[in-house]
């Protein structure tokens, strides 16, 4: 059918669906945790919202990856991690693209799959925001409502800055890595904003 234009994007859905009282919002990065997560939905009493990646992503997990409603995924981490970075379906892909071409030049991210939105995983973020500088939050959706809102309000007692990049212009008709790149929220992007925020710190 050809790219499709901004009338088939959802960037207002995490939003929408996180005002549900006891609500559960999950977004998965790959075929196992899309798996795993809508076996976990399937038997969770209450409204549940997955959303789901419409593009070809490559497979981050083994089938012994265990993934909980109110869950995460620390892929990369070391002593040395300046900026935490948290992303959630393509954006994570994202993500780990940036890492390894910050990396290549000595600076180190952790690297955060943020899968359960909402409840969210407050150890992990709590402890993320102990660790390092700032957190940095990539998604393709909305900035009102979204993924950056939950985590900054759910760190409004630390004084970590939070930072947020996502969808702030109209998408247009273009394949994904046009619009990424379009959005400022591909991996040149966040390698950009990562160095940028090193800077301020």
């Amino acid at each position: 059918i050809g790219q499709d234009g901004s009338s088939q994007m959802a960037i207002e859905d995490i939003a929408q669906f996180r005002t549900i009282l006891d609500g559960v919002v999950v977004y998965p990065s790959d075929a196992v945790s899309t798996l795993k997560l809508l076996e976990k939905l399937y038997l969770h009493q209450g409204i549940s919202y997955m959303r789901t990646t419409r593009m070809d992503t490559p497979v981050l997990y083994t089938d012994e990856t265990d993934f909980v409603i109110g869950g995460s995924e620390t892929l990369r981490s070391s002593e040395r991690d300046q900026i935490t970075v948290i992303g959630a379906g393509v954006t994570l892909h994202e993500t780990l693209k940036a890492y390894e071409s910050l990396r290549d030049q000595g600076i180190e991210i952790r690297v955060i799959d943020l899968y359960s939105i909402q409840p969210l995983d407050m150890a992990t973020l709590h402890l993320a925001a102990r660790e390092t500088k700032a957190l940095l939050v990539v998604e393709d959706h909305g900035l009102a409502g979204g993924i950056g809102e939950a985590v900054r309000s759910s760190l409004e007692e630390v004084s970590v800055p939070v930072y947020s990049l996502g969808v702030t212009k109209t998408p247009r008709s273009a394949t994904p890595d046009e619009l990424l790149a379009f959005e400022e929220i591909d991996a040149v992007s966040i390698e950009q904003k990562v160095k940028h925020i090193i800077q301020q710190a």
